[in-house]
């Protein structure tokens, strides 16, 4: 029987073919067999000599710019000349060769000036962070105290300048204007805006505040909502609306459009602030009748009487603004007859008013005076800027600067209800319903009246080149937030997020949108 002999040949791409084409069915044994064994046995050697070898990775010469080509394990890649070659026939001894080439040679002396350039520029994860806290620090001190953005880049250069040789976190600021305003315009105007917008939908309730302002040719609305939060009163800007009609159609289709982009639903609409002029407040055609059609019932009954001055109206709630001290239930009653407030039920609401009576007498029997307990729960909460806000009650009337000092201390209804609806022991959901209702009804306008006054300074003749879109943003952060500016830095620390957007580019990319 003659034996079947295969040649093989060296060519790599015919390897497979040739090994499938050896015969498995049995062959005499012959020289000839043996030295096709031989032959067969030669080149699996040879294939497992020309296989990457992960061991030479760790050899610090190699490991510098050797790296393993996965799609092929016969091959190797030099990162430095960014080539792959073959180590199939010679394995190191290929890479060795390659080694003592010309251009290996040239490529690796400029990689490893790369590599330090690399390494020497990459900042620790940590000290990212403080550098975006610092200037994210920085940005919100200059909006809280009205420097220019030239003024912050200029001081920005005044600091790298002295602090270079010392500090490596003001070494690595950078602040020009266009940074500058991106932070204030897409970070922090946006963030702390969105922290308003949480506390009003978790109140169910609130009111919407307006008025307009002329600059030049251009007309302001900044749109403002006032809400019961579980540290008290708050107010707070979410929009401002540049258009030049001020007619009652367009006005209204403005507010609903910032009130929707929001997020806010008008079910919890539960009043307008804004001054007492034909096309806000007209019993025909105005703000008012268009919002009264929107809304129904509740919106209704509540517009009518309090822009009518109805006096029964205002006494009903005013009782609530003096505690709960004084309060009756007869008070509470006739309260919920006149606002129609929905989903309330009255056997639960007395139940809940006389838990909270009893907590208030166990407070007032306590040594520490009731004002310093307020002021320990507000502490406590981590809210010690809320008692410096500019919140004012329903009680509450409006005071010159030579009252402040009294004024702080005293007792206001709003933080006074906040406590004890927070220390009860027992939920009372009926009870702080009704509170969020009747303490987002505005005392008056007199919160958009102040925003003026900030915006007077932001558009004076030295600061004419700023956008609507940031003079927005700058009201926000003004109005929104209550942070000192050392407390800002303490912050941003502990919020990973915020610093990802001061450092991320993201921040550059700005559509402008306007309310149509």
């Amino acid at each position: 029987m003659d034996s079947e002999i295969i040649i093989e040949d060296d060519n790599d791409d015919n390897d497979n073919n040739h090994e499938e084409s050896i015969p498995t069915t049995p062959v005499l044994k012959s020289n000839e067999n043996k030295n096709v064994k031989a032959a067969s046995n030669t080149c699996e050697k040879k294939k497992k000599k020309g296989v990457f070898n992960l061991q030479w990775l760790l050899d610090s010469q190699l490991g510098s710019f050797l790296r393993e080509y996965k799609p092929d394990s016969t091959k190797a890649l030099c990162i430095a000349c960014n080539e792959k070659f073959s180590i199939h026939y010679g394995g190191k001894n290929d890479i060795d060769r390659h080694i003592k080439l010309k251009r290996h040679i040239h490529n690796m002396k400029s990689f490893s000036i790369n590599r330090q350039l690399i390494t020497s520029t990459m900042k620790p994860n940590k000290e990212s962070e403080e550098v975006a806290a610092a200037e994210g620090t920085f940005v919100y001190h200059g909006v809280k105290h009205g420097h220019s953005y030239s003024s912050q880049q200029c001081t920005t250069n005044v600091i790298k300048t002295i602090f270079s040789s010392c500090s490596a976190i003001g070494k690595s600021m950078s602040c020009g204007r266009t940074k500058c305003s991106s932070i204030a315009l897409n970070v922090l105007a946006p963030y702390f805006t969105q922290q308003i917008l949480i506390e009003v939908k978790e109140a169910c309730f609130f009111s919407i505040m307006f008025d307009a302002s002329n600059k030049g040719n251009t007309k302001l609305f900044p749109v403002c909502v006032q809400y019961f939060s579980k540290f008290g009163v708050k107010k707070g800007i979410i929009d401002l609306i540049d258009d030049a009609d001020e007619s009652a159609t367009n006005t209204f289709e403005n507010l609903e459009a910032a009130i929707k982009k929001s997020g806010l639903s008008l079910e919890g609409l539960t009043s307008i602030g804004a001054d007492n002029t034909n096309v806000n407040m007209d019993n025909t055609h105005s703000v008012y009748t268009l919002f009264h059609d929107q809304v129904e019932n509740l919106f209704k009954e509540y517009i009518d009487k309090y822009f009518s001055q109805n006096v029964a109206f205002l006494e009903a709630i005013g009782h609530f603004g003096y505690g709960i001290e004084n309060l009756t239930w007869n008070q509470v009653q006739k309260c919920i007859e006149i606002t129609k407030i929905k989903g309330l039920n009255e056997d639960d609401l007395f139940n809940e008013f006389t838990e909270l009576k009893l907590a208030f007498e166990m407070i007032q029997k306590k040594e520490v005076p009731l004002l310093d307990q307020i002021q320990i729960f507000l502490s406590n909460e981590g809210q010690e800027e809320i008692r410096n806000s500019s919140t004012t009650s329903i009680h509450q009337s409006e005071s010159d600067e030579e009252d402040e000092e009294e004024q702080t201390k005293v007792i206001r209804s709003d933080q006074l209800w906040a406590m004890l609806l927070a220390v009860n022991a027992t939920p009372t959901p009926n009870m702080k319903k009704l509170i969020c209702f009747l303490y987002s009804i505005p005392a008056s306008n007199a919160y958009v009246e102040s925003i003026f006054s900030d915006m007077k300074h932001l558009l004076s003749d030295s600061r004419n080149r700023m956008s609507v879109d940031l003079v927005s943003a700058e009201l926000q952060i003004r109005r929104n937030s209550s942070l000192s500016c050392t407390d800002m830095h303490q912050y941003l620390l502990s919020d990973k997020e915020l610093l990802g957007a001061i450092s991320c580019n993201n921040k550059y990319a700005f559509k402008k949108q306007r309310v149509q």
